[in-house]
């Protein structure tokens, strides 16, 4: 599973995918570490959270 960070006062912070919020500022890892690129961006601003089957989500956003 990839790993979640949510930025918030100044600060990047591990999160759970049931805690990103529409406008939360995130960056996804992949399991080895490695950061996951989003259209040349490592950061997007969450503009929709959809929540699929078995606890997975899926996160709609633009670079932030």
């Amino acid at each position: 599973m990839r790993k979640i960070q949510r930025f918030e006062s100044g600060v990047w912070s591990d999160t759970e995918p049931q805690q990103v919020k529409p406008g939360d500022i995130i960056r996804l890892f992949e399991p080895d570490g490695r950061p996951v690129i989003i259209s040349s961006n490592k950061n997007f601003k969450v503009k929709k959270v959809i929540p699929l089957q078995d606890g997975h989500y899926r996160f709609v956003g633009e670079p932030a």
